[in-house]
Parts: structure tokens; C-alpha cells; sequence
């Protein structure tokens, strides 16, 4: 209206825009442009501060944590679909959409063999026996693999290093107490004091 001045006969009506205007009434309604400004009046719904927009309705939007807005299958909420190259649950984690070389792992302890490698290497997803690691020494027995602790002097490699903890050669230190030997020399020089404390008992007896 053309006397609109903002004062006691202004009716803010056919000429409001909303804008950041003298003539302004910063009142709510349908011409609000929704933009920031002196006319935003922090209602809704034509606030310009609303929610974030969900463009592909699936209840989640950019800001809370959707992956791709244009795809009502895509959101933080979704279970990862294997191997389909898309991050369905957008965790960003794309490791589980990529195709590994794949081998049997026969003992289900976790690790497989060079030796059991999957026909159609590489694949994805990993079916059930085979693993991505080949670093078993012995795949019918799952107390051996990397990791595991080693038994001394058992012959058998149990964290699959290459080697088994031996015992030194006889004659050597054992590092059990100083000056300690294994093999066949090791208790002689008790053996031998014992046997001259017989002795000397003996003498005195008799």
C-alpha cells in the first residue's frame, strides 16, 4: 500500500515482502522469503531456520550424517550391502566393498595358507573357510598359528616364526642359576659331592 510507513496506520499487507525494509512489519506469513535477516521471526514453517532438508525422505539428511541425499537406501541407519561398491551404512569405510585374495582356512583358527587359495581369487564377499590371511604354517591344527605363544623345546613351530625355541647344546648354560649346564653333564658336580659324603660317613661308621 502506498502510505505504508511503518507507523500507526501501517496495515503491512499487499506491499510486505519481508524484507529488511522500513515498511517492514517482520510479522509471520506466507510471503516470507526465508532468508536470514531482520525478517526472520523464528517461526515455522517459514522460518528460514528449519530443520535440515532430507531430499530423499529417509530420515536422515546431510547434517545428520547421510552419505548421499539423493538415495533413500543410503543413510547411517541402513545395513552395509557387501561388495556393491556403495558405503550403504556411510561409516566410510569402504573395505568390506573391496575384492581380496582369498585363502581356505581349513582349522577355522583365523588364518589360512598359501597353498589353499580360492579359485576365483580375488573375491568379494569372503565366503565361509576362507580368510584373507595366508600366513598359517599348519591349517589342520588351530592352537598353531601367528600369534600364538610358543612352547619351549616341544619341536613344533606354534607361532609359525620358522623355528622352535631348542634347548642349548649339552654342556652349555641354561641361565637356570649360574653355572647351571643341560645335557649330559649337567648334576655331575652334585652327583659327585654326595657321593664323597657317603664315603666319609663310612669312614667314621667304621
Amino acid at each position: 500500500i502506498a502510505d505504508d510507513d511503518d507507523i500507526a496506520d501501517d496495515d503491512d499487507i499487499a506491499d510486505d515482502d519481508d524484507s529488511a525494509e522500513p515498511d517492514d512489519d517482520d510479522s509471520a506469513g506466507p510471503d516470507d522469503d526465508d532468508s536470514a535477516g531482520p525478517d526472520d521471526d523464528d517461526v515455522q514453517p517459514d522460518d528460514d531456520d528449519v530443520s535440515p532438508s532430507d531430499a530423499d525422505g529417509d530420515g536422515w539428511s546431510l547434517a545428520d550424517g547421510d552419505c548421499d541425499d539423493d538415495d533413500p537406501t543410503v543413510n547411517p541407519g541402513e545395513e552395509e550391502v557387501l561388495c556393491d561398491g556403495v558405503d550403504s551404512d556411510c561409516d566410510g569405510d569402504m573395505s568390506d566393498e573391496v575384492a581380496v585374495d582369498l585363502y581356505r582356512d581349513v582349522d577355522s583358527d583365523g588364518y589360512g595358507t598359501e597353498f589353499g587359495p580360492h579359485p576365483d581369487n580375488p573375491v568379494c564377499p569372503a565366503p565361509d573357510g576362507f580368510v584373507a590371511d595366508a600366513t598359517d604354517c599348519d591349517d589342520t591344527n588351530a592352537a598353531i598359528h601367528p600369534g600364538v605363544a610358543e612352547i619351549p623345546f616341544d619341536g613344533v613351530d606354534q607361532d609359525c616364526d620358522g623355528s622352535d625355541l631348542q634347548p642349548p647344546a649339552p654342556g652349555a648354560r641354561c641361565g637356570c642359576a649360574a653355572g647351571s649346564t643341560v645335557g649330559p653333564g649337567a648334576g655331575s658336580g652334585a652327583a659327585l659331592g654326595l657321593l664323597l659324603v657317603g664315603l666319609l660317613r663310612r669312614r667314621r661308621g667304621g
